[in-house]
């Protein structure tokens, strides 16, 4: 979570409208998957996301998978869903289709 600092821009959001029952991913079509650990590595600004974005095609769609793990704390657990809901919202504001989905790996 201390990664999480650094991503300041990521919160500077809207998030209300995402609901995330209503963008998760269900399929087996050809998508392209990032782990959401992943994005928490690499992504410390916007523009690094930008940058980020520009190896996808803007036809290609997005699906984040969550492979947080579960915290038991609530105010962590709040905070990894809004930064969830955060991803969801600038990924889709740069113009790609985006999802989630939870991680298959127990």
């Amino acid at each position: 979570m201390r990664k999480y600092l650094f991503q300041r821009f990521l919160l500077n959001c809207n998030t209300d409208d995402i609901n995330l029952e209503k963008c998760t991913y269900i399929g087996e079509t050809n998508v392209q998957r990032i782990l959401i650990s992943k994005l928490d590595e690499k992504i410390d600004t916007e523009e690094s996301l930008v940058s980020f974005l520009k190896s996808f095609s803007a036809d290609d769609i997005i699906v984040l998978t969550y492979d947080r793990p579960n915290y038991n704390n609530p105010i962590l657990r709040e905070y990894a869903h809004k930064t969830l809901k955060s991803y969801i919202y600038w990924i889709r504001h740069y113009g790609y289709e985006c999802y989630w989905e939870r991680s298959k790996v127990a």
